[in-house]
C-alpha cells in the first residue's frame, strides 16, 4: 500500500498535469479579477474612468489601459500610424488581439494568448526539470502579474530559445532569442551569455555553432524591425527614446539618494557603467568556466538592483531567471515574497493617491519606501547566494550549482537541494 502511494506521489511530482493546471487556474482567476465591467465600460468601449475603477479594485492591467490609450479599436498600423512604447512583437500582439470585437473580445483574446504562452513556458520548463515547472506554475505572482502586462509573451519566447540552445539547435535558438528580445528587451541578457558559452565550447561544437546563433539572431532582428523602421523611423524608435529620456527613481542608487539630484543623463551613465562592469565580470567567468544560466541570472539580478525604473511585474522576470539559473528553493521563495509585497505596496500607493487619501503621506514614509528596500534587499541576497554557490561549486569541483549547457551530458536542470526534483 505504502509503495503504491509512494509511486503515485512520485508520478504526480513528475507530471506536467499539475503545474499545467495550476498555471491555468492562476490565469483564469487573473482574468476574472481584472475583467472590465460596470462603470469601466460602455458598449464594448473602455471608458476614461477605467483607471480609477481598476485601481480602487486592485484590478488594473496595462493590457486594458493601453487598448484605450493607443486607440487599438481603430486598428491603425503599429509604429507606422500609431506610436507604441514597446518592442515590435509586443505591439503586433496587442494590435492582433484588438481585431476581436470590443474591449472584452480584445481582453479575452489577449488573455488566451498569454495563457498559451504561460502553458508553453511550463511545458518547456518541465522538459528541463519538473522542479522548474512547479516553481514557476505554482507561484502566486502569476495571479497579479500574468495579465498586468505582456511579459509572459517574452518569457515564453526566451525559455523556448534557451531550450533550443541547450539542444545545440543554434539557428532555431538565434531566431527565438531575437523574437524574445523584440517582445521584451530582458531576454537579451540570457542571449549574451549563451553566445559566450557557445564560443567557449567552439572546439566541441565547432565555430559554426556560435556563428549560426548570432547570424540567425541578426537576420531575424532585421526582418522584424526593418519594415517599421523604414516606413516610420520616428514611430519605431519611440521605445528607445522613452527608455532613454524617462526619469528614474528606482534602483539602489536612487534608494540611497546618491543620484536623486543628478541630471537624467548623468544618472543614466553611472547606472549603465555599474551594470556593464558586473556583466563584463560575469562574461569573463562564462568564457572561462561556462555556466551561461548562472551568469544570466546573476547579471539580470545585478541589472534590476540598479535599473532606474522598476515596474512590479519585473519580479516575474527575476523569478524566471532565478529558475533557469537553478537558484535554491529558499531564494526563489524570497523573490516571490518580494514580488507579492511589491504588488501590494505599489497598488495601495496608487489607490491612496488616486482617492486623495489623508493616509497617503503616512503610507509613503512608513511602508512604501521600506517595501522598496525589502525588494532590493531580497534581490541582493538572492544574487549573493547564487554567486557564493557558484564559486563554492568551482572550489569543490562540482557543477551542480551551475546548470550545464551541454544537452548531451545534462538533459535536465539540477534541482536545488530540497526542491521537488527527480530521485
Amino acid at each position: 500500500m505504502n509503495d503504491r502511494l509512494s509511486g503515485s506521489f512520485q508520478r504526480l511530482r513528475h507530471s506536467f498535469l499539475v503545474p499545467g493546471a495550476a498555471l491555468v487556474g492562476w490565469m483564469v482567476w487573473a482574468y476574472l479579477r481584472t475583467y472590465p465591467q460596470g462603470r469601466a465600460v460602455s458598449g464594448g468601449v473602455l471608458l476614461k474612468r477605467y483607471g480609477l475603477w481598476s485601481i480602487t479594485r486592485f484590478a488594473y492591467s496595462d493590457v486594458l489601459l493601453l487598448y484605450r490609450v493607443h486607440h487599438l479599436v481603430k486598428h491603425a498600423a503599429p509604429y507606422v500610424h500609431q506610436t507604441i512604447e514597446y518592442p515590435v512583437l509586443t505591439g503586433l500582439f496587442m494590435w492582433t488581439a484588438a481585431w476581436f470585437h470590443g474591449v472584452q473580445g480584445y481582453f479575452l483574446a489577449s488573455s488566451i494568448g498569454l495563457a498559451c504562452c504561460g502553458l508553453g513556458t511550463v511545458w518547456l520548463l518541465h522538459r528541463a526539470s519538473p522542479w522548474a515547472a512547479w516553481a514557476f506554475a505554482l507561484n502566486p505572482m502569476l495571479l497579479f502579474y500574468s495579465l498586468l502586462n505582456w511579459d509572459l509573451f517574452g518569457i515564453f519566447l526566451m525559455v523556448a530559445a534557451w531550450t533550443a540552445w541547450r539542444a545545440n539547435r543554434h539557428v532555431v535558438s538565434g531566431i527565438l532569442f531575437a523574437m524574445a528580445v523584440w517582445a521584451k528587451l530582458f531576454p537579451g541578457v540570457l542571449f549574451i551569455y549563451c553566445a559566450i558559452d557557445s564560443w567557449r565550447r567552439r572546439k566541441e561544437l565547432g565555430t559554426a555553432g556560435v556563428v549560426k546563433l548570432l547570424s540567425a539572431a541578426a537576420v531575424t532582428t532585421l526582418v522584424i524591425n526593418m519594415p517599421f523602421a523604414i516606413e516610420n523611423l520616428k514611430g519605431w524608435s519611440e521605445f528607445f527614446k522613452l527608455n532613454v529620456t524617462r526619469r528614474g527613481g528606482d534602483g539602489l542608487l536612487f534608494e540611497l539618494r546618491l543620484v536623486s539630484h543628478w541630471t537624467n543623463s548623468a544618472a543614466d551613465l553611472l547606472i549603465v557603467a555599474i551594470v556593464l562592469v558586473g556583466m563584463l565580470a560575469l562574461a569573463g567567468y562564462v568564457a572561462r568556466y561556462g555556466g551561461a544560466e548562472f551568469a544570466a541570472g546573476a547579471a539580470f539580478a545585478w541589472w534590476m538592483l540598479f535599473n532606474k525604473v522598476f515596474s512590479p511585474q519585473y519580479m516575474l522576470w527575476v523569478l524566471i531567471y532565478a529558475i533557469i539559473a537553478g537558484w535554491s528553493s529558499l531564494m526563489v521563495s524570497l523573490i516571490s515574497a518580494a514580488g507579492l509585497a511589491d504588488f501590494s505596496s505599489s497598488f495601495v500607493t496608487l489607490y491612496l493617491s488616486k482617492t486623495h487619501s489623508h493616509a497617503y503621506g503616512w503610507w509613503m514614509y512608513q511602508v512604501f519606501y521600506q517595501e522598496r528596500a525589502f525588494r532590493l534587499g531580497a534581490i541582493a541576497i538572492a544574487l549573493c547566494a547564487s554567486v557564493w554557490g557558484a564559486f563554492a561549486a568551482r572550489r569543490d569541483g562540482s557543477t551542480q550549482a551551475v546548470p550545464t549547457s551541454k544537452a548531451d551530458s545534462s538533459p535536465s536542470l539540477p534541482a536545488p537541494a530540497g526542491a521537488l526534483s527527480p530521485d
